[in-house]
């Protein structure tokens, strides 16, 4: 019998217990150490921090994350080497990462459509009304499980979709640029820009001024990703200057955001609390429990993201 034990940061733990006990009879489920000793855990289940006591487990075999994102967890010193680690990026959270963009995509196209802005270098684009042509071009940063997810929505609505990515490997699309030095020709073909990246010291502040001025001219920001992508005082200035009509932020440096930010106070920046890829447990318990099942029978398992390797 496998034993999961799963941490207390956890959301609604007492949900992956029952999905786990109503679908097999061959898991255990603890968020008591009390109950186990150290060298029964084989699986661990953790969200927003890496507790320390995961070095205690020697027969650890495989930890599960609830969150998209993992900036946080990937170098912690608590983080166990030689063992795989699991984004739990369920299907459905995925998805609504997709639907929050392709909403905030019709919140540029109506801003765009009720505009008196003039610039006559961007007169053929404005004049195809953009919100009713299949011809808009979308940039997204980041094609992991969701930016992927994201290309493929934005494609079924016959949209041209861009991708840009750190290293060369297959992606969902064709249309990707790879590498810092294709990042500005990249910019230069998308009316909006979505960042989806994972948070590096490489990506930190990489939606800036440089990136803004090299869009067409009325272009949009859509972060889906961190908050420290973003330079902030570089994204008011490109909207004040009309290089772009306004952005879409779902994350933020500091959350919440603090209440005298600037960006209360500017009309297109449209701000919502981090709600984007928000966790559904029920989802994520019975997404991890089928995770489990393909990890120990060797099938092909999605959002495996480090294994660190013992020396």
């Amino acid at each position: 019998m496998k034993v999961i034990f799963i941490d207390r940061c956890v959301k609604e733990p007492n949900v992956f217990r029952k999905v786990f006990a109503d679908k097999s009879e061959t898991y255990l489920i603890t968020t008591d150490l009390n109950h186990c000793s150290s060298e029964e855990i084989d699986i661990v289940v953790i969200w927003l921090e890496v507790p320390a006591i995961l070095r205690s487990f020697p027969n650890l075999e495989l930890i599960l994350v609830c969150g998209s994102g993992i900036d946080h967890i990937i170098d912690n010193n608590n983080l166990p080497e030689g063992v795989p680690l699991v984004r739990l990026v369920d299907f459905d959270l995925r998805q609504r990462v997709a639907n929050y963009v392709l909403d905030h995509v019709k919140e540029y196209q109506n801003k765009l459509n009720n505009s008196d802005y003039e610039n006559p270098s961007a007169g053929d684009r404005l004049n195809r009304q953009i919100a009713n042509s299949p011809h808009l071009k979308i940039g997204i940063m980041g094609l992991g499980l969701i930016g992927s997810t994201i290309a493929r929505t934005l494609e079924s609505y016959g949209i041209e979709v861009f991708g840009w990515v750190r290293t060369k490997k297959k992606r969902a699309i064709k249309n990707v640029f790879i590498g810092r030095s294709s990042l500005s020709r990249f910019a230069e073909q998308c009316e909006i820009i979505i960042c989806q990246l994972p948070l590096t010291p490489a990506t930190k502040g990489i939606l800036n001024r440089e990136l803004f001025y090299s869009m067409p001219k009325a272009g949009y920001i859509i972060n889906v990703g961190r908050g420290a992508h973003l330079n902030d005082d570089d994204l008011i200035e490109a909207i004040e200057t009309g290089q772009l009509l306004g952005a879409s932020l779902d994350v933020f440096a500091k959350e919440p955001l603090p209440e005298d930010h600037p960006f209360y106070e500017i009309q297109d920046i449209r701000l919502t609390p981090h709600i984007a890829g928000i966790v559904d447990p029920q989802k994520q318990a019975n997404y991890a429990y089928n995770v489990i099942q393909d990890f120990y029978k060797r099938k092909r398992v999605d959002g495996m993201v480090v294994y660190k390797e013992k020396y």
